[in-house]
């Protein structure tokens, strides 16, 4: 087994769960429930220029609540797989970290790697989402977003919706992980 020294000047990468993995080969097996609770309960939204701490895992949660509660009576969707893909939405952040969208757009190799990575965790996780389900996550992340840019920025706006959770990264790790375990065992 080679030391800390070796696999990082090789490329590797140490998880939370301590896995190794190798970011040019990744595969369904190093992908790790508990790594992605873990990285994205500790990760702020918005690159940390925000009135207060707001983890990826909450924004997730909030995504995956809002599809849940609001596509139920779809007949050509499968509830918990969608459900499942928006918890996931932004998974790849766990092994790539959250960027800003503004230098998310300057980077078209990261938009390639990301696509890469997310088709590893959906393979992980059984995740099938046909471009219909995917307008479906994509819609309630932009409906997140414009609910939580308002509070978390502080601006006039603010004052027309209710404020957010705010988890700690603790509760946010336990939440989310507990919520995927939960997804995963029923999508089968």
């Amino acid at each position: 087994m080679m030391d800390l020294k070796e696999q990082i000047e090789k490329c590797w990468f140490r998880t939370f769960s301590g896995k190794v993995i190798d970011p040019e080969n990744l595969k369904p097996e190093d992908i790790d429930p508990v790594d992605i609770a873990r990285s994205l309960s500790l990760q702020c939204r918005f690159g940390g220029q925000i009135v207060r701490f707001y983890s990826v895992a909450e924004h997730s949660l909030n995504v995956m609540t809002n599809v849940e509660k609001h596509v139920y009576n779809l007949n050509r969707v499968d509830i918990n797989n969608l459900a499942l893909g928006a918890l996931l939405h932004d998974a790849s952040e766990a092994y790539m970290c959250d960027i800003p969208t503004p230098f998310k757009k300057l980077l078209p190799q990261y938009k390639e790697l990301e696509a890469k990575v997310m088709a590893v965790i959906h393979k992980r996780f059984n995740v099938v989402l046909d471009r219909f389900e995917e307008d479906i996550i994509n819609r309630y992340d932009k409906q997140a977003l414009d609910f939580e840019m308002p509070i978390l920025f502080n601006t006039p706006e603010k004052k027309q919706f209710k404020d957010l959770e705010y988890y700690t990264p603790d509760q946010a790790f336990s939440i989310y992980l507990n919520t995927l375990l939960r997804l995963e065992k029923e999508n089968v």
